[in-house]
C-alpha cells in the first residue's frame, strides 16, 4: 500500500475548502477553493508546530490571523460539512476552532465551537430565538491531536446537525433548537476566532475541509484514519507495532478490498432489515407456570411466617364448580368464566355496557353483585341481554347496537312532571338519561367540530398542551432534561385515548372531567360539576385552538349572512338550529367583540369568530349527551 493510495480513498466530492496547512514556513498558506489551487498572503510569517503525522502544522499565535472572504458562504437550507484536525492549548478552552459569523449581527452564521474542551457547533439567523446548537458529551483532551468534524443537512433541526472525534459519532446535548430563517453573512471566513470575538490563541490546525454536502459517517471515518495511516506508511516495516500493522489492514480491507466492502455492505443492510423487523414488533412478556400444584396456606392471625391450613386453588362455594377437566392455573379459570353455567361474567359484562349507554347499570353497583350490592332493577332483561351476548360469540359492537338502537335509548332526555314524581332516578327508564360527556370525548369532539381531529388508530401515546406549570408540580421534574414535550402535527390532535397518563401529574384535562386515575382500577366514573370545568373549556389550549379552527370552518364554509353562519355553527356542532333569542344574544357579543378587535379587517373577523365559537364550544349543551 502506499501513500497514493490514501489521498485516492478520502472523499473528494463536493469538497469546497481544503486546507493542509503543513507548509512549515514563510508568509503563504496554499489551499484548494471550490477545485482551483489558492495561495493566501499573510501579513506576517506563520508560526508552525509539529503535526502529529510526522509534518508541520498552522499555529494561531496571539495577533495572527487567517481570514478568507469568500469560504462558507452557505444558507440554512444548504446541507454542508466541516472539520480539521485541532489540538487544544489546555483544559477548559471555549471559543472557535473557525467560523464565518457575526457577532454584531445576533451572531448571524456558523462555526466550530468548542466549550469547555467539548466539541460543538452553532448554526445561527438570530441568538438564540432563531438558531441551533449542539454540544458533543464528551470532551477531548488537551495538546493531543483531535479530528473533529460536523455534519449539517439542511433542514434547520438539531437532529441534522452530527458531531464526529476521531471518526466516531458523539451523542450530543441540545442546547438551542429551532433554525427557520437565513444564516447568510458578509463577514469572512476566519482561523481561531469569529469575527470579533472568541479567540482561542495557540490553537492548532491541519488539513481543514469544507464540502457542499452532508459527508456519509463511513467517510468521515476515512478521514479521521487516512492521516494516521499515513503516519504508519512513512515508518520502516520493521518499526511497526502490532496494533500499527492491524490498523493499515483494517484500513486496507475497508477502503481498498472490493470483496470485502461488498461483505460489510450486505451485513449493515441485513442490520438495518433485522432493526427494522424488531421495530415493528412489541416485546412481550411470557407467563411460565411452574412446575407442581400451587398452594398458599391460612395465616394465623396475618402473620406470614405462622402457617396453618393449607388451601389449593379453587372457585367460591357459591358458584359452579370448575370441572376436573380444566387445570387449577389462568388458563383453567378463563375457560372455566366463559363456561355456559357461569351465571357472572355475561351478566357483569352486558351491565358495564348497559352503564356507559344509559348513564346507571341494570345493576347499580357494577363492581359488586354480592349481598353488598344492589338487586338488578330489571333482571328479565339483564338474563336475556346476558344469554344473547354469550349466544352471538360475545360480540360487544353487536351488542352495543342492539342497545342504541333500541326504544329505551332513542327517547328524549327531557324531565316531565308526571316522571318526576313517580320515578325520579329513572329507575324505570321512561325517560332517557341525561349525561355528560367522558372526559376523553369531551376533548375528542371539540376537535373533531373543528376539523382537527386526527382519526388514526393504534400507534405511541401524545402529548398535547398543558397549562404552564403543571409539570414543575410533577415527581420526575426533579431529574434535568425532564419535561412534557409536546406532540407535534397531526399526532397534536389525536383522540384523547392515546393522551400519555403520568402516574405523578395526570392530564389537567381529563382529571378536570373525572377521568379515572390511572393506578386503581374503576368500574364506573364519576360525573361531576365544577367551575374548574368551565375554566378549562374556555382557557386550555386545546380549546382555544379548537375554537379558532372551527371559526375558519364556519367563515370558509358559510354563506357570509350572520345568521348563516350561526345557523352552520349550530348545526355543526349542536346538531339543532340555533333560536331566535340565541342569534340576538351572540349578534350582540360578535359586535361587542369587534369593537374591541385589531384593525385589520381580516384578523378582526377571525377573532371574533374565534370568541363565538368558543362560546359554542362551552355551551353545556355541547359536553351533554341530550
Amino acid at each position: 500500500m502506499k501513500p497514493e493510495s490514501l489521498a485516492a480513498a478520502e472523499p473528494t466530492e463536493a469538497l469546497l475548502f481544503q486546507a493542509d496547512l503543513s507548509e512549515g514556513v514563510g508568509k503563504k498558506l496554499n489551499y484548494v477553493w471550490q477545485g482551483k489551487p489558492e495561495v493566501l498572503d499573510l501579513t506576517a510569517d506563520a508560526d508552525w508546530t509539529e503535526s502529529r503525522f510526522g509534518g508541520k502544522a498552522l499555529k494561531l499565535s496571539p495577533g495572527k490571523k487567517v481570514v478568507l472572504p469568500a469560504v462558507g458562504d452557505f444558507d440554512h437550507g444548504q446541507a454542508f460539512s466541516y472539520g480539521c484536525w485541532v489540538k487544544l492549548p489546555g483544559n477548559g478552552i471555549s471559543g472557535a476552532i473557525f467560523a464565518r459569523m457575526d457577532e454584531g449581527n445576533s451572531f448571524r452564521g456558523w462555526d466550530l465551537w468548542v466549550q469547555n474542551n467539548q466539541v460543538g457547533a452553532h448554526i445561527i439567523n438570530t441568538w438564540p430565538a432563531d438558531a441551533i446548537k449542539v454540544v458533543s458529551k464528551t470532551p477531548i483532551k488537551a495538546n493531543e491531536w483531535t479530528h473533529v468534524f460536523v455534519t449539517y443537512d439542511g433542514t434547520g433541526r438539531p437532529d441534522g446537525l452530527k458531531l464526529y472525534i476521531n471518526g466516531a459519532v458523539q451523542q450530543t446535548n441540545v442546547e438551542v433548537s429551532g433554525l427557520k430563517s437565513t444564516i447568510k453573512t458578509s463577514v469572512p471566513f476566519q482561523f481561531a476566532q469569529r469575527h470579533n470575538s472568541s479567540r482561542i490563541d495557540n490553537l492548532a490546525l491541519h488539513d481543514v475541509r469544507i464540502y457542499g454536502r452532508v459527508v456519509s459517517p463511513a467517510e468521515v471515518e476515512t478521514l479521521a484514519k487516512s492521516n494516521r495511516t499515513l503516519a504508519i506508511l512513512k515508518k520502516p516495516v520493521d518499526q511497526r507495532t502490532d496494533a500499527e500493522k492491524a490498523q493499515l489492514f483494517d484500513w486496507w480491507l475497508n477502503n481498498l478490498d472490493k470483496p470485502y466492502q461488498d461483505l460489510s455492505q450486505r451485513i449493515a443492510s441485513l442490520d438495518r432489515e433485522e432493526a427494522a423487523i424488531k421495530a415493528r414488533g412489541t416485546v412481550a412478556h411470557v407467563w411460565q407456570e411452574k412446575p407442581g400444584e400451587a398452594m398458599a396456606y391460612v395465616l394465623f392471625r396475618g402473620e406470614y411466617d405462622k402457617r396453618r391450613d393449607p388451601v389449593k386453588p379453587d372457585t367460591p362455594k357459591s358458584l359452579p364448580p370448575m370441572p376436573a377437566d380444566l387445570p387449577k392455573n389462568r388458563l383453567g379459570l378463563a375457560q372455566w368464566l366463559l363456561r355456559h353455567e357461569h351465571p357472572l361474567t355475561a351478566r357483569v359484562t352486558v351491565n358495564r355496557f348497559w352503564q356507559e349507554i344509559f348513564g346507571t347499570g341494570i345493576v347499580k353497583t357494577a363492581g359488586d353483585f354480592g349481598v353488598a350490592g344492589e338487586l338488578p332493577s330489571h333482571p328479565e332483561l339483564l338474563d336475556w341481554l346476558a344469554s344473547t351476548f354469550r349466544e352471538q360469540g360475545w360480540s360487544r359492537k353487536r351488542m352495543i347496537r342492539l342497545m342504541v338502537t333500541s326504544a329505551a335509548y332513542r327517547q328524549s332526555s327531557h324531565a316531565r312532571p308526571d316522571l318526576e314524581e313517580v320515578d325520579p332516578s329513572n329507575t324505570l327508564l321512561a325517560r332517557q338519561s341525561r349525561l355528560r360527556l367522558p372526559a376523553e370525548l369531551i376533548r375528542d369532539s371539540a376537535l373533531a367540530v373543528s376539523g382537527l381531529l386526527t382519526r388514526t388508530v393504534g400507534g405511541p401515546s401524545i402529548r398535547p398542551p398543558i397549562p404552564a406549570g403543571v409539570m414543575e408540580l410533577s415527581y420526575a421534574s426533579r431529574y434535568a432534561g425532564y419535561g412534557w414535550q409536546e406532540s407535534t402535527g397531526p399526532d397534536r390532535y389525536r383522540r384523547g385515548l392515546y393522551v400519555q397518563f403520568l402516574r405523578t401529574t395526570p392530564y389537567p384535562q381529563l382529571m378536570n372531567f373525572d377521568a379515572p386515575k390511572a393506578v386503581v382500577a374503576a368500574c364506573r366514573r364519576d360525573r361531576s360539576n365544577t367551575p374548574l370545568q368551565a375554566l378549562n373549556l374556555l382557557n386550555d389550549p386545546v380549546f382555544a385552538e379548537a375554537a379558532q379552527a372551527l371559526a375558519y370552518r364556519i367563515l370558509s364554509s358559510a354563506p357570509a349572512q350572520f345568521e348563516d353562519r350561526l345557523r352552520w355553527a349550530f348545526e355543526t356542532a349542536l346538531g339543532r338550529p340555533p333560536e331566535a333569542m340565541e342569534i340576538a344574544r351572540l349578534k350582540t357579543y360578535l359586535e361587542r367583540a369587534a369593537e374591541l378587535a385589531s384593525p385589520d379587517a381580516k384578523s378582526s373577523e377571525l377573532d371574533t369568530w374565534t370568541g363565538l365559537a368558543s362560546v359554542i364550544l362551552n355551551l353545556d349543551e355541547f359536553i351533554t349527551r341530550e
